[in-house]
């Protein structure tokens, strides 16, 4: 064979790795241009507790003399923690049969380009020839070690010449490492998003009340010390006082509607529903000393609509008797919810007739004269709580600025607070923290139906694990906005709903809102990256 230079290499116990294959040109034998291709495919673990390494060798550019080998061995390191594997060899023609005659032979060795890999194969080695006959590749394994999930994989040369002198000794982990391994299991998670509630101008509310002052009959004039009169006018003192002695309030106005039942005539009840209406005025007027103007007054002189509201309570408890439904107006009524359908048998039509169009005196007549027991019963039991006197104080409460008084007034009162003034407080709090998440929750309760409480109670119910109490709020949150969109997501990706979550961040993306689409972009560009990363086991060393 007058040219040989033929290649020859034998193959121990190599890596492999899990990427797109990264290449890398080693020097190899003994003449200019003369490069080993070595590839690492793939970098993974397997379940048996291994380390596997996947390299391909391309030779088609190996040019070596005759009477010499060139041994690279492959080892993974990492600070003073190293594994080596076993080598291989690229070796010229007379140095093989030198070899072969000392019986100096590595474990597998290819001489001839027509042979297959298969006929010198190695129980610790898989080996498989792809394109054409210059390029192997080739698997090792070894035990896992914690230390190897960051470590540098490389590979080192020594060339032989004649009489096993060494020519030369390259160690490629100073200045070629191949790769860096990368099982470290990255997670990413996005910013929590709250939203800030519009502060009010001026802190407006009201405190509404219902009192039952009792009346001679036809009379107009108050009796402080008739039957209930003590305690219900003592309520409306309390409530009035309640407001009026706090020094961070200041009532504006207070408004007294009035109404009577509907037996007798109607314009008596006109003249004893606006009557008793202006006394319980005067009473009050009388205590307060308030200024002309501040009390206003309404009147009705049938409250059908309290009558129309009893009777639809009847209707829903005959259907479901274990139904628990109770009106404040009704509420010292005496009444078993299993037997008022056998009392007011025909609350339905009664209804029908307290919503007819009649005259008033001619409604009340015609439920007196067409179901005259059912009259007597509503009469003595109903009626009454037909009569009363409703109220309602409007005040303004303080704005309050300063970080310490907003929590001091949290601590103690904490109605006084608005949305805004509350967002403050939690702000002024550790993520997290008891305060912070007292803040939310009060904010919660104290405006049940507001959106942006409702938002940011889930947002903080979510940043402290409590996913029932942020699905409940969400729901709650009826508003399609941008910022109820990336709750949502959060939630979704709390709850291992990745894929979805993902696809509403990259909406979110396009959000008309500046501070939505920055943190979704954000979110999305982040789960992609830790997905790609997570998808590596290691990184090409350039």
């Amino acid at each position: 064979m007058a040219n040989h230079k033929k290649i020859i290499f034998i193959i121990a116990l190599f890596l492999s790795i899990a990427f797109e294959g990264f290449s890398l040109d080693l020097p190899a034998g003994n003449k200019a241009n003369s490069f080993l291709g070595v590839t690492v495919e793939n970098i993974y673990r397997l379940d048996n507790g291994k380390l596997a390494v996947e390299l391909a060798l391309d030779l088609n550019r190996v040019n070596m003399k005759s009477q010499f080998e060139q041994v690279f061995t492959p080892f993974l390191y990492n600070g003073t923690d190293t594994t080596r594997f076993d080598s291989f060899c690229v070796i010229g023609h007379k140095r093989l049969i030198s070899n072969e005659r000392n019986r100096r032979m590595m474990p597998v060795t290819f001489y001839k380009k027509e042979l297959l890999p298969s006929q010198f194969s190695h129980p610790n080695i898989e080996v498989a020839r792809t394109s054409g006959i210059g390029t192997y590749h080739m698997l090792l394994l070894t035990n896992w070690r914690d230390w190897m999930e960051t470590a540098t994989f490389s590979i080192e040369s020594e060339v032989r010449g004649c009489a096993s002198c060494v020519k030369d000794i390259a160690r490629v982990d100073e200045d070629l490492p191949l790769a860096q391994t990368d099982f470290v299991k990255r997670s990413f998670f996005p910013e929590f998003l709250y939203v800030t509630p519009v502060a009010e101008a001026v802190k407006m509310r009201e405190i509404s009340a219902r009192a039952y002052i009792d009346f001679p009959v036809n009379q107009i004039i108050i009796y402080p010390d008739y039957r209930r009169n003590p305690s219900e006018l003592a309520k409306i003192r309390a409530t009035i006082d309640s407001v009026r002695n706090d020094k961070d309030i200041k009532i504006t106005s207070l408004h007294i509607s009035g109404t009577a039942s509907p037996e007798g005539g109607y314009q008596n009840n006109v003249r004893l529903a606006r009557g008793r209406t202006e006394a319980l005025k005067d009473y009050v007027q009388g205590l307060y000393r308030f200024p002309a103007g501040f009390i206003t007054t309404s009147f009705e002189p049938v409250d059908w609509q309290g009558l129309s509201e009893f009777l639809q309570m009847v209707n829903g408890l005959r259907t479901n008797p274990s139904d628990s439904i109770r009106f404040d107006q009704f509420q010292n009524i005496n009444y078993n919810p299993h037997t008022i359908g056998v009392i007011l048998p025909n609350a339905t039509e009664i209804l029908g007739i307290v919503h007819s169009g009649i005259e008033p005196f001619a409604r009340n007549q015609k439920i007196k004269t067409t179901y005259p027991s059912q009259y007597a019963w509503l009469l003595e039991n109903v009626y009454p709580a037909l009569r009363h006197s409703d109220y309602r104080i409007q005040f303004e409460i303080k704005t309050f600025t300063e970080v310490s008084e907003i929590l001091g007034v949290m601590s103690t009162q904490p109605q006084k607070l608005s949305l805004a003034e509350l967002f403050v407080a939690a702000n002024s709090q550790e993520p997290g923290s008891e305060i912070y998440n007292k803040a939310f929750e009060l904010a919660v309760t104290m405006y049940p139906d507001d959106e942006t409480a409702n938002l940011n109670a889930a947002t903080a119910a979510m940043q402290r694990g409590d996913l029932i109490a942020a699905q409940r709020y969400l729901s709650k949150v009826n508003q399609e906005t941008p910022e109820a969109d990336y709750a949502k997501a959060m939630l979704m990706l709390i709850q291992g709903q990745e894929d979805e979550a993902l696809q509403l961040f990259n909406s979110l993306a396009n959000s008309n809102s500046p501070e939505v689409a920055e943190k979704a972009t954000r979110a999305r560009d982040g789960i992609n990256d830790v997905r790609k990363a997570n998808a590596r086991n290691f990184i090409p060393v350039n």
